[in-house]
């Protein structure tokens, strides 16, 4: 969806090495040169008080070197507008190239009509 909507291509999984603590941090969907980085939150990271200490440990060290993160969840697949209007205006704020709103709204609406997924991973048992 964010090739069809007009967006530079992410790295994925993209490594940020922590220079104090020497840990490697991994962010989902990454455009490095720009700092923006999309995470996806699924119900394992709201589960226990450890897992979202950790997370948010995670984001704190993660902004400390810079990165912007724009989150998701589940619910976003449903609505892919939000998330893509919300990247699309933190891109711009740092000076990417985006596409224009037209084509973001044009491109969800595309994909649905085409019946693509917009999930992340099939659904574990």
């Amino acid at each position: 969806m964010l090739a069809e909507a007009g967006f530079p291509e992410p790295t994925l999984n993209h490594p940020v090495r922590d220079p104090i603590t020497g840990r490697t941090r991994e962010i989902d969907l990454a455009w490095a040169e720009i700092g923006i980085g999309l995470e996806f939150d699924g119900d394992g990271h709201r589960r226990t008080k450890g897992q979202w200490r950790e997370d948010e440990r995670r984001r704190d060290e993660l902004a400390s070197h810079g990165w912007t993160l724009s989150r998701a969840n589940g619910k976003d697949l449903f609505w892919p507008t939000r998330i893509l209007l919300r990247l699309r205006r933190t891109m711009a704020e740092r000076g990417s190239h985006v596409p224009d709103e037209a084509r973001v709204r044009g491109a969800v609406i595309d994909v649905g009509q085409r019946g693509l997924s917009t999930r992340i991973a099939r659904r574990q048992g």
